[in-house]
């Protein structure tokens, strides 16, 4: 409701989904910061495996920054986790690595999960199979998320269980 955004995005593609999103923080006064590379040196860029965004909450003037040197998919996941952060008054940081603020990212995840695959819709879409890992791609693509979160939300719901889901993740690190 902040954002004043239908809760799926229709007929949207993931840039013009994004682009929506940015315009939306935008008029709820959150200034949203997209870069690949230090500064303006095209050589050095941003690395990934450093940190994926960060959010500095301040109540005059909120920044997100998001690395554009991820993946589209997950920068969508960044922006939300990281406004996520603004709305509950946290700054914080996105990595890939294990965070010492474990339950706030934890939050902060759930937010993004359920906002950008709503647990309803996401009931709706999901069929029952054994080869759970075939639906992926379609449900990631409707709903502009990457394989993993689609298969982290099956996981929080119950379609899969956690062992599938930790051999899936880490087949995804090693690809």
């Amino acid at each position: 409701s902040v954002l004043g955004l239908p809760e799926l995005p229709e007929g949207q593609d993931s840039d013009q989904y994004m682009r929506t999103l940015v315009a939306a923080a935008d008029v709820a006064g959150i200034l949203i910061m997209r870069s690949g590379t230090v500064g303006s040196n095209t050589h050095r860029k941003l690395d990934v495996g450093e940190f994926r965004g960060f959010a500095i909450s301040d109540k005059l003037a909120p920044v997100v920054f998001i690395n554009i040197a991820d993946a589209p998919s997950a920068r969508i996941f960044t922006l939300v986790h990281e406004l996520a952060h603004i709305w509950i008054g946290s700054s914080g940081i996105s990595s890939v690595t294990s965070s010492s603020h474990r339950r706030e990212e934890t939050f902060c995840n759930a937010v993004a999960g359920e906002f950008l695959v709503p647990e309803a819709r996401f009931k709706v879409l999901w069929r029952n199979t054994d080869n759970w890992q075939a639906l992926l791609p379609e449900l990631a693509s409707a709903f502009h998320v990457s394989r993993l979160v689609i298969a982290r939300r099956a996981c929080d719901l119950g379609f899969i269980a956690n062992d599938a889901y930790n051999d899936f993740y880490l087949s995804e690190l090693n690809a």
